[in-house]
């Protein structure tokens, strides 16, 4: 069986993709033709999915350390007991030493899962919170909707107050637009 779905994890890409599945376990993984947006194309995180996901090392379940740090002795605990003592560990942190004796951070957010964390951050009043946004993804997505001349960004960072040109009239003055990056696998 072959479901067409898109890849939302590895990237923010969103491209096509085409799952083959066998007895309910994913087999091969390609890039779906009839995509709009990457007409079968898929990066190499894209490709690595079915080696991430199957991979036997995969964490799949919570575990608790049961030695000393680095011997390497874990078992497994459930869900519940997992989120019970995390949510011990941070109110006796808060209790003990303050709300700034702990810092929220992730990778570059592809979800819901930034304003979880900003929503959990703003419930403990915890104000320690990085993630790699103004580096990453702000920047991508501020000049490929410059480039484009996509108005619905014209008024996005001005707060109502005056404007400062329309992407247009900007972008049929400009001789050369360069975006440099990278987009590392793995």
């Amino acid at each position: 069986m072959i479901v067409k779905t898109y890849c939302a994890r590895m990237d923010h890409g969103g491209c096509g993709l085409l799952v083959h599945l066998e007895d309910g376990k994913i087999t091969r993984i390609e890039g779906d033709p009839d995509s709009p947006l990457s007409h079968g194309y898929l990066c190499a995180k894209g490709l690595a999915q079915l080696e991430r996901i199957n991979h036997p090392d995969r964490l799949q379940y919570p575990m608790k350390r049961l030695g000393k740090r680095g011997e390497g002795q874990w078992t497994r605990i459930s869900w519940e007991v997992a989120l019970n003592t995390i949510s011990e560990k941070v109110r006796e942190t808060i209790a003990r030493d303050g709300p700034k004796a702990i810092a929220l951070a992730q990778g570059t957010p592809k979800g819901l899962e930034l304003f979880l964390m900003l929503r959990l951050a703003n419930l403990l009043n915890i104000p320690n919170v990085s993630t790699p946004g103004h580096i990453c993804h702000m920047p991508r997505e501020t000049a490929s909707n410059y480039v484009m001349r996509l108005k619905a960004y014209r008024l996005c960072f001005l707060s109502g107050r005056e404007k400062l040109g329309k992407p247009s009239s900007v972008s049929r003055k400009r001789q050369l637009a360069a975006l440099i990056g990278r987009n590392l696998p793995g």
